[in-house]
Parts: structure tokens; C-alpha cells; sequence
């Protein structure tokens, strides 16, 4: 059993076992990322030279791609000697030896369960190998469609979380969660509307009717579009329970198109989060519980 290369790859580069080994280059860093992703895979040196090389002729490119092999065997000789499987025509990293952030987001993921969903929300720090732009096409164009990959895989697992944190009635941790949610796809109505919800049921009115507000400039701004009827109807229940007239919300704009919102890549979470609309429409009762003012003040700010 060898012993084990351990790499952060979200929000960043960096080798975290065998600890202060540093790469030469970010291209080495790049090279042994790629690898690692997943580890065990085989790659043609031809498809490592166009990744990182596409921009110079075939022979500079094989000359570049042999010294960052170079480097990288000479950085784990000492270590991790069998940690690199190559031969004439190919290049892999030993799958027994190497571990990532990015594998143990993966697992967690299919694991579905509470702690394993929150772990890997504690792992996604930031995008794929943030930091590193080599303004080589092809790999700019990879790094894009693993990004993606794996946000929307954490969209759809923290949806899930949420839904299984509410069942639970941890109102404190489905916030928390629902907070990365936003920051990872902001134009969620449905979980800015459990937002709303939340804060409105822990005494925040105002800051529930703020984040109608920041949904409403996201999807006018990003979609053309105002908040959805399920949405504005919310914000006036809040409306209803200060004694003081607030704005109205804003009118949808004539002939605006909705633009697409991405799906989450993984069908069995996003269903799940589907079937949380029963605990949104529960939250949205809780705050008709709250003393409000009287109905005519209320039928006034419905005319507005």
C-alpha cells in the first residue's frame, strides 16, 4: 500500500500530502490535476500535449510536456515512487495513491445523507482549480465543463440538504445551507422563497422583505422577469404584518421572455428538492400566524 498524494483542488491548487511539496509551474500543477481527475485513467500523451501545448508545434509541445512529467516524478520520487504509471505512449496516476477533494465531494454526494451532503458543503471552497488560467483552449474549455459539472452536482446536493434539514427542523442549519445555495445559483426563486419563509418565522421581517427585493433585481436583471406569483404573493403576506405602507412589489415587464435556468445534473436530488414545495407552503402559513394589522390596511397595499 503506497503512501497516498492528497490534493485540494477547489478554490485552488495545492498538494496537502505529501505536505510542502510545491509545483514548479502552473501548468505542472495543471498537469497533475488533469491526471488526477480521476486518478487511474490514462491519458494519451497526445491528448496532454494538446491540452497544455496546443498553442506550440507538436515537437515543442513533447519537449514540454516530458519536462513536467519530469518534474513531477522528481517532486514524489522520494515518497510516492509509485505513484506514476507511464509507458510510451501514456500517462496515469496509481488510483490506490491519490485522493482529492474532489473525490470525497463526489462520494458525499452519492451518499446522500445529511452529514455526508454537509461535508461536501464544507469542502466546495470555490471553483475547480481556481487561480489557474494557462490561455491554452482546450484546457480553459475542460476546466469550463468540470466547473459546471461540479456545481450543478453541489446545486442539486444542497437542495437536497435542505429539504432533509427542514424535515428535520433545523431552521439554523437550513439557512446556512440555503445561504450557499443562493450564492451558488442566485436566481433559485423557490429557495429564496424559503428564505423569506425562515427569516419571517425567526422575528426578521425586514431583512425577509429584502431578500424579495435581491430576487427581484437577480431575475429582472439576469431574466428580464419579475418574481413568479407564488413569490409576490409571499411578500405581501409579510406586507401585511407591519403597520407601516411598504413598496410594492415590481410589475412584471410587458412582453418579457423567461430565460433559462439551469437543471442540476443529478435528477435524483433535484427531485427531492421538487417535493420540499410541501414544506415551502408550510413555512408560508406560519407567517399568516403572525399578528398583523387590520384587513383594511391590508386590502390597501393588495390595490397597490
Amino acid at each position: 500500500m503506497c503512501q497516498r498524494l492528497t490534493l485540494k483542488l477547489m478554490g485552488g491548487f495545492q498538494v496537502r500530502e505529501p505536505a510542502e511539496t510545491a509545483m514548479p509551474t502552473r501548468k505542472v500543477e495543471a498537469l497533475l490535476a488533469y491526471l488526477a481527475l480521476p486518478p487511474g485513467r490514462r491519458r494519451d500523451r497526445a491528448e496532454l500535449t494538446a491540452l497544455l501545448w496546443g498553442s506550440r508545434d507538436e515537437r515543442h509541445a513533447r519537449h514540454s510536456l516530458n519536462q513536467a512529467l519530469s518534474s513531477l516524478r522528481k517532486a514524489f520520487a522520494g515518497s510516492l515512487p509509485a505513484l506514476f504509471e507511464v509507458d510510451g505512449g501514456g500517462v496515469a496516476l496509481a488510483a490506490a495513491c491519490v485522493g482529492s477533494d474532489v473525490a470525497e465531494i463526489e462520494a458525499c454526494l452519492e451518499a446522500g445523507s445529511v452529514a455526508a451532503l454537509q461535508r461536501a458543503a464544507e469542502l466546495y471552497r470555490g471553483d475547480l482549480l481556481a487561480g489557474i488560467e494557462l490561455r491554452e483552449e482546450v484546457f480553459e474549455a475542460w476546466l469550463a465543463d468540470e466547473r459546471r459539472r461540479l456545481k450543478e452536482a453541489m446545486v442539486a446536493g444542497l437542495r437536497s440538504l435542505v429539504v432533509l434539514l427542514q424535515a428535520e427542523g433545523a431552521l439554523d442549519a437550513t439557512r446556512r445551507s440555503l445561504q450557499l445555495l443562493l450564492r451558488l445559483d442566485p436566481l433559485d426563486e423557490a429557495a429564496h422563497r424559503l428564505m423569506m419563509s425562515l427569516l419571517a418565522q425567526s422575528g426578521q421581517r425586514n431583512a425577509a422583505l429584502r431578500q424579495f427585493r435581491e430576487c427581484s433585481d437577480l431575475l429582472q436583471r439576469d431574466l428580464g422577469v419579475a418574481p413568479e406569483a407564488e413569490t409576490r404573493a409571499l411578500y405581501q403576506r409579510l406586507l401585511r404584518q407591519e403597520g407601516s405602507p411598504s413598496p410594492a412589489p415590481p410589475q412584471s415587464p410587458p412582453a418579457a421572455a423567461a430565460g433559462p435556468v439551469a437543471a442540476a445534473s443529478v435528477a435524483r436530488l433535484a427531485g427531492d428538492f421538487e417535493r420540499s414545495q410541501v414544506l415551502f407552503a408550510t413555512a408560508a402559513e406560519a407567517i399568516d400566524q403572525v399578528p398583523g394589522e387590520d384587513d383594511r390596511h391590508a386590502a390597501t397595499l393588495e390595490a397597490r
